[in-house]
Order: C-alpha cells, then structure tokens, then sequence
C-alpha cells in the first residue's frame, strides 16, 4: 500500500508490477480515478514495438493503483492497421460526447502525422475505430490536447500543426472529426529555427 507519491521512485500497481500508463491521461467517474496511457510492457528498445495497446488503472486515493486490462486491444498480425505495435501510436485523450453520451479517444502517431479516433458506450469500452490516420484540414497533426466546456459540452482540439504553428478548432457535436476553420495561435519557422515570425 502506498501512502504517499513518490517522484524519482518506480511505481508498482496493486498486484505488484510496473504500471504501464505512459503519457497518460486522469479520467474520474463515479468516485473512481482511471489513469490510461501507452502500454510498455513489451517495448524494449530493440523489438521495434513501440505500444503494445493502451492500459488502464484504477484508483480512489490517486496511490494505489489496480491494473484492469487494456482499454484498447493492439493488432499485432495487421501491419496497416493502427493499432499495430510498431506504429508509433501516442498520447491517448478520452472526452465524453454530451450530444451522444459516447467516450471518444484520440490518439496521435510519430510515424505518420495523423490521429485516430475511437468510440465506444462506457468508459472501459469495447472502443471501436471510427477514422484512422486523420488529418483535419489536411494538416500533418503533432502534439495535442483537447478541451471540453463545462457549460456548453462544445469541444476543442488544439494541435502542433506541420511541426510548426499551434493551431486550435471546435469538434462537431459528437467529437468525431474537426468543424469549421482553426485559427493559429503560435506562428514560427520550421526548427532548428524558433524565433516567433515578427509579422504574424
């Protein structure tokens, strides 16, 4: 039983191994904390799996964590699809439709600049793809987050777009695909270069 967090320490789950919830996310839900992320279990530098599908935990002190299995399932025999282990599938955001009553996760990829977006009826799934490798706008599509507000339940993507501007856009109503025009936030030359561009 932990006590307390202890950064700098390896965190074990309730049954004693390391948690696997990288790049991770808080979900809470009738007095439960739910922490998800990229699975690690499998990925040792050397066999080229990158997320061995995305695990959850679940808590009610944010200490101890019980490990309930993997929220999406990875594809290991299909090369093209997007939950195959050795795409470089990232950072998992679940929000939850107000219009549909679904949960929606998106996730982001390394190797093809895109995300994929899934669905399901409860938290702890099944989650079903509904768009892979998107490209909103037609942008190559880096870090991300997204927003809900509390008083309208309208939803907003905001992203690192063409490895260069951070850029922000509504969701439809059922948080599936982008709607509307986005607008830039942050306008700057490609790296190396990050000096702010003096007319923007």
């Amino acid at each position: 039983m932990y006590h307390s967090i202890r950064p700098g320490q390896k965190w074990l789950d309730t049954s004693g191994k390391p948690i696997q919830a990288h790049a991770g996310n808080i979900w809470y839900e009738d007095g439960v904390f739910y922490w998800y992320g990229e699975n690690k279990e499998f990925t040792d530098g050397r066999n080229k799996i990158w997320t061995w599908g995305i695990r959850y935990y679940s808590s009610t002190d944010l200490y101890n964590w019980k490990d309930e299995g993997l929220l999406i399932e990875p594809d290991p025999e299909d090369k093209k699809s997007p939950v195959y282990p050795r795409r470089k599938l990232d950072r998992p955001h679940i929000i939850r439709s107000r219009r549909t009553g679904k949960y929606v996760c998106w996730v982001k990829y390394c190797d093809k600049p895109s995300f994929t977006i899934f669905e399901a009826d409860q938290f702890s799934g099944p989650y079903r793809i509904v768009r892979s490798f998107y490209q909103p706008y037609g942008k190559k599509c880096g870090d991300f987050d997204l927003s809900v507000d509390e008083n309208t339940g309208t939803a907003y993507l905001y992203m690192e777009c063409d490895h260069r501007d951070v850029v922000s856009c509504k969701l439809s109503d059922d948080y599936l695909q982008v709607e509307g025009d986005y607008k830039v936030h942050y306008d700057h030359v490609k790296p190396p270069y990050t000096e702010v561009n003096p007319q923007s």
